[in-house]
């Protein structure tokens, strides 16, 4: 029997996780444009990787060598090593920069509603595999997550101007306005 203690600790931990996606995604939609000449998407999430393995790497190898009961160190092997980049590649990089894209494109709520049809498709993928457990309830979510989705896709104005374009001011040919007259020659000064 599952304790109760380990269920309400899953549930603070998958809020906390959905508050910091939501911080997350609203972060990237803010300092991120839409215009593709001023930000390049890969190279952001090339500067997330490198600072994660630097903050992180040490960590996991510190507590690889620790507690080796509680973290073991697998036998690396080519295969394990092409299926876990193949995996990293596939189910990581290609899914995080076509959710920041789509984020960026649309808008954080749009993204956010988007990934949530990774429900319904899991219905779908059960379905296919002859896995699927029949049940109503389950048919009746995956069908709302997707009404949901088309919803609010619906109901988002995409030509709007949106907030980082109004926060970032745009470049000006015009001199800024200044009180201080530049005087190259004193004999030149009005008076």
């Amino acid at each position: 029997a599952e304790m109760p203690d380990a269920r309400i600790w899953g549930d603070v931990a998958s809020l906390l996780s959905a508050v910091g996606y939501g911080m997350y995604t609203n972060a990237l939609r803010i300092l991120c444009p839409k215009d593709e000449s001023r930000i390049s998407m890969e190279l952001l999430f090339g500067y997330i990787g490198v600072l994660l393995v630097i903050m992180f790497g040490p960590v996991a190898a510190i507590l690889c060598n620790v507690w080796p009961n509680v973290f073991p160190s697998p036998e690396i092997t080519w295969d394990l090593l092409l299926w876990v980049a193949l995996k990293g590649l596939f189910d990581n990089v290609l899914s995080d920069y076509l959710w920041a894209r789509s984020v960026v494109l649309t808008s954080a709520t749009v993204a956010s509603v988007g990934v949530g049809l990774t429900i319904p498709m899991a219905f779908l993928c059960d379905f296919v595999m002859g896995r699927w457990v029949k049940n109503i309830d389950s048919v009746v979510g995956g069908i709302a997550v997707l009404i949901g989705f088309l919803i609010v896709n619906g109901g988002t104005d995409h030509n709007n101007d949106d907030v980082a374009y109004r926060t970032i001011p745009e470049k000006s040919n015009q001199e800024p306005y200044c009180d201080i007259q530049v005087v190259e020659d004193e004999n030149s000064l009005d008076r």
